[in-house]
């Protein structure tokens, strides 16, 4: 039903376990369920791209086990350069890649470190991931949250209710639309070429699209 209504990408679980599998801030990772996986199934028939961010580590390894089409990790950063719940390990990223599938680096200054939106610190998580699984698997996201405003205040008001890993930095900072249109400069300056800037800032995403999306 859902990809009636234009839907093309989902994620099984966000942050805490459901009846598809496990989030990335559970205190146990017990993997996608025998139900997770007849989701994935049924996305891979319908053409919906299947999106292990926020899901635990297992689960994210199991939706690549269990998935005939390329997953990704839509907006997620590296573990190895932040350790923060939220972002992927090595072997998270090496099994997305193995699907055919892309990582999103995200512009959400508590991913990228300690409520840091900045290009230095987005290009240190591109360029571990290129490094790691190859250019072709590595893109970017903006992550910005529609009810960002509330979402603060909330945060604010009821500090209880959100995982210490969301609010001990303060408000989250997210990448601001100007510094973003600086980043293919950014790379450019850097010494990335053409071809490897297009794909991380659009190519390596449409082809995934271009790929699990049916008419």
């Amino acid at each position: 039903m859902l990809v009636e209504y234009g839907v093309r990408t989902l994620l099984p679980t966000y942050n805490h376990a459901n009846r598809a599998g496990h989030g990335c801030l559970d205190a146990t990772d017990g993997g996608l369920t025998a139900w997770g996986r007849a989701i994935v199934a049924e996305m891979n028939v319908v053409g919906m791209v299947v999106d292990g961010s926020h899901c635990s580590t297992r689960t994210g390894l199991d939706l690549c086990d269990a998935s005939t089409r390329p997953v990704v990790y839509s907006h997620s950063c590296m573990r190895a350069i932040w350790d923060h719940p939220r972002n992927i390990t090595d072997d998270q990223a090496r099994a997305c890649a193995a699907t055919g599938g892309v990582i999103g680096i995200t512009g959400v200054g508590i991913f990228l470190g300690p409520n840091t939106p900045t290009l230095q610190a987005m290009t240190q998580h591109l360029e571990y991931a290129v490094e790691l699984v190859g250019i072709d698997h590595v893109g970017v996201s903006t992550d910005y949250s529609f009810d960002q405003t509330e979402l603060t205040q909330e945060m604010a008001a009821n500090p209880q209710l959100f995982d210490d890993s969301y609010t001990r930095w303060g408000p989250i900072q997210w990448m601001p639309p100007q510094t973003w249109l600086g980043l293919r400069e950014h790379l450019a300056a850097r010494g990335w070429a053409d071809p490897d800037i297009g794909a991380v800032l659009g190519g390596n995403f449409r082809r995934v699209a271009e790929q699990a999306w049916i008419d």
